[in-house]
């Protein structure tokens, strides 16, 4: 199937070829190797070196070359990282003529949107299963995990291509909210004025909506008031994926099929999935489930939740408060629900399980493929990985948490490992971090759980 997928990429791609050059272009034999420090001494490299590094243009990033990041890299490791940029738009079919041509391509690869694992099998990418065994290379890597085997042996296994090879610099990064993503949100502000309980079931969720709709909780005379609302192309912001699991359980990352006695089947002819669509109409036909959230795009969905002038919305599906702008004050009125029961007593929240991210590769091109696997993997350094989300510490976050609880304290026990001095990934344009793109290891139950001040 990869074959397949790169093969159409590449003829879509054959009328780039020109452009990008039809030159076999290959390295000098016997090229001199830098030579590396002991692992966990820096620099990394003896001698200055040079690494280039395929990425795709992203706007938020300010300049590539002096990056507080960037620049981090390039000290600890001795290198001099320049940055081979993609248009964000066409980067797969340029990448897919110049594999094609076998133009040379940057040292490493590392793209957003781009699939490299299609390339895995065409020899462009440099096996890695070696350098992540010897601890001597992947230090930073298994120092990490030296205490979690279990959790080693499944990124290794998760990330590996069919051939049994490791080809990615993998990024680990599970986040609990990522891997329950079907959620909704409530007017706490509303529910306080109205004197009324948290919603638990799909009953109690119609009383709340309406007096939502019909007691003007906002307080302007009007009967503007929006019970819930979503969108039809935001994430997880469908009504009907996330209320449906009151029903049976609905899994839309699963195209809505399920197993059951070892034979795949589908969810949406079943009786309960009836009961549920009968639940949503009634919300519709009562005035207290938008139906804009059918139609309407999330840029549309954001400026209803931002309206300047009143607050208008009860209830949001959404998978996450970034529907919201980073600054905004109408976000302040919300807090998350818990999963509905329904009139049977289903209650279900999907689990969408982490795999790694693997579209980090080395190229056959590459001088010195252990210096940059090398630096690579100072990325997975706790503080690194931070970094890589977070922007820069003592700049954008710190550790200063006293009094602090985290988001998961309550509920998982997870203390606050950090507090976010500045909204980083909210910025139009920083030069804090590379867009969260390169490998890292922030686990669940660790330092990544944070609170914004």
């Amino acid at each position: 199937m990869k074959m397949k997928k790169f093969l159409s990429v590449v003829l879509a791609a054959c009328m780039l070829i020109s452009v990008c050059g039809c030159s076999n272009n290959k390295k000098e034999e016997n090229v001199k190797k830098v030579e590396l420090n002991a692992p966990g001494e820096f620099p990394i490299a003896k001698e200055k070196t040079k690494i280039t590094i395929g990425v795709q243009q992203n706007a938020m990033i300010e300049d590539w070359e002096t990056n507080a990041l960037t620049l981090e890299l390039e000290e600890k490791a001795n290198v001099d990282i320049e940055f081979i940029v993609f248009p964000s738009t066409d980067a797969e079919s340029k990448i897919a003529a110049m594999v094609a041509s076998q133009t040379e391509l940057p040292d490493i690869l590392t793209m957003e949107t781009v699939d490299l694992t299609v390339y895995y099998d065409t020899g462009i990418a440099i096996p890695l299963t070696d350098y992540y065994n010897n601890p001597d290379m992947a230090y930073y890597f298994n120092k990490r995990l030296e205490n979690s085997p279990e959790e080693r042996e499944y990124i290794i296994n998760a990330g590996k291509s069919p051939d049994g090879e490791n080809y990615g610099v993998m990024r680990y990064t599970p986040e609990i909210g990522n891997e329950y993503p079907f959620r909704m949100w409530i007017n706490k502000t509303w529910l306080d004025k109205l004197d009324l309980e948290m919603p638990t079931t799909t009953d109690e969720y119609y009383d709340v909506l309406k007096a939502f709709v019909e007691k003007d909780p906002n307080g302007n005379g009007k009967k503007d008031e929006i019970g819930l609302i979503g969108s039809n192309n935001g994430w997880n912001q469908k009504p009907q994926d996330t209320l449906m699991n009151a029903f049976i359980y609905n899994d839309p990352n699963r195209y809505n099929m399920t197993v059951k006695n070892g034979k795949i089947d589908v969810v949406y002819n079943k009786p309960e999935y009836k009961k549920g669509l009968e639940y949503m109409h009634k919300l519709v036909k009562d005035g207290l489930l938008s139906p804009q959230s059918f139609t309407q795009d999330v840029v549309q969905l954001k400026s209803i939740l931002e309206n300047p002038e009143v607050q208008q919305v009860g209830s949001i599906v959404a998978g996450s408060m970034s529907v919201f702008t980073p600054e905004s004050e109408r976000k302040k009125d919300f807090v998350a629900m818990p999963p509905l029961t329904g009139p049977d007593g289903v209650c279900y929240s999907p689990y969408a399980q982490t795999v790694p991210n693997c579209n980090t590769i080395i190229t056959k091109y590459c001088d010195n493929p252990e210096l940059a696997f090398r630096m690579l993997d100072y990325l997975y350094d706790e503080t690194m990985s931070v970094w890589q989300r977070f922007g820069q510490p003592e700049v954008d976050w710190d550790t200063e948490v006293s009094g602090i609880k985290g988001l998961y304290e309550d509920t998982l026990g997870i203390k606050c490992g950090f507090r976010q001095i500045t909204n980083i990934s909210g910025s139009t344009t920083q030069n804090s971090y590379l867009g969260n793109i390169l490998p890292a290891y922030r686990p669940a139950t660790k330092k990544q759980q944070s609170k914004n001040i």
